[in-house]
């Protein structure tokens, strides 16, 4: 089952999982990413960082959270995200997201 086809469904198979394997990161963050398309970021962003609280270099929270903190415009925070995730990978675009983020940061000034 797709998330994005029947989000709340997903959220309750992810919520039974979870009751299971309270540490099941892989889970928990789906979960963000349901949360976010009910546009629960602050929620999301828990998951995240539960995740992280699991395994500190968990690339698909980092970058998830890095995303969320940029649409929420909590941009040094997503900018420190992205930031860690240059210690775990050296994918090219998480430096042109790195690159938009210092950019705006630039024009706030």
């Amino acid at each position: 089952m797709l998330i994005e086809e029947n989000p709340e469904q997903s959220l309750k198979i992810i919520n039974q999982i979870l009751e299971n394997d309270k540490e099941e990161i892989d889970a928990i963050n789906q979960k963000g990413c349901i949360l976010v398309i009910f546009d629960e970021y602050e929620k999301a962003i828990q998951c995240f960082d539960r995740c992280l609280e699991i395994e500190n270099t968990y690339y698909y929270s980092l970058f998830n959270k890095a995303l969320i903190l940029r649409m929420m415009n909590k941009l040094e925070d997503s900018l420190t995200c992205f930031d860690e995730l240059l210690t775990v990978t050296d994918d090219s675009k998480i430096k042109a997201y790195q690159l938009e983020i210092l950019d705006k940061l630039h024009e706030r000034k």
